[in-house]
């Protein structure tokens, strides 16, 4: 969604679509239920292309969190630069979800594993 600013999930001001040189184009973009077991990684990547197709910007950003909150969002800005040309651009979001669920798994045996071990040792001693 294209916005005039945004302060917090779903916490955003809708704006008009019209944008000229220098000005700064700000985009409110969320992903839902990316919460795995207090693990948040999320990747939103941004490509802009020009009236003639051409990509013009490609930039990602990157939510990275251990907590409980469900959801995961981003405000991406991007300047307009001069050399841009006049007319109508296309916008294209991709977000993906980067938390692997087999990892955090493995990570999880090691940890009861290491532990399991370090209980064991104290009881031999």
């Amino acid at each position: 969604m294209i916005v005039s600013d945004a302060d917090g999930l779903g916490n955003y001001t809708p704006r008009n679509l019209t944008f000229t040189h220098g000005s700064t184009l700000k985009v409110y973009a969320e992903m839902k239920d990316v919460n795995h077991k207090g693990f948040v990684r999320v990747d939103f990547v941004f490509v802009i292309k020009d009236p003639k197709g051409y990509p013009v910007a490609m930039d990602k950003l990157e939510v990275r969190r251990r907590d409980y909150e469900s959801d995961a969002y981003v405000l991406y800005t991007k300047k307009i630069p001069n050399w841009w040309l006049y007319g109508t651009y296309q916008l294209d979001i991709y977000a993906y979800d980067r938390v692997d669920e087999s990892k955090m798994r493995q990570i999880k045996e090691d940890f009861e594993e290491k532990k399991h071990h370090r209980d064991y040792r104290k009881r031999r001693i």
